[in-house]
C-alpha cells in the first residue's frame, strides 16, 4: 500500500524530537528539544495548544488507548501527564 501527505508543518526555530498522534481524533503532539509540547490540528493545519512544563528535550510522547490523556518524558526524567479532555 502506499501513503498519501495531507499535510505538513514546519518547525523552523525548534528542532523536534519526538512526535506522537492521537487516537481518536486529527490531532498529534510533537515533543521539541527546547522542552516544549505542540499540539497540532491536522484538518486545520494548525497549533491546537502548547504545553511547556519540560526544559530539557522532550524523547517520548504516548497517548493513552482511549485518548483521555497523553504522557512525556524529558531527557532529564521528568514526567508530566496531561488530560486531552481538558486541553484539546
Amino acid at each position: 500500500s502506499s501513503y498519501e501527505e495531507i499535510c505538513e508543518f514546519k518547525c523552523i526555530d525548534d528542532r523536534p524530537i519526538s512526535v506522537n498522534a492521537h487516537p481518536l481524533v486529527n490531532l498529534f503532539a510533537v515533543g521539541f528539544e527546547s522542552g516544549i509540547i505542540k499540539v497540532f490540528d491536522v484538518e486545520s493545519v494548525t497549533e491546537a495548544t502548547e504545553f511547556s512544563q519540560h526544559e530539557t528535550p522532550v524523547c517520548l510522547i504516548t497517548h493513552s488507548a482511549s485518548g483521555e490523556w497523553f504522557a512525556s518524558v524529558s531527557s532529564d526524567s521528568l514526567i508530566c501527564l496531561y488530560s486531552c479532555l481538558r486541553t484539546y
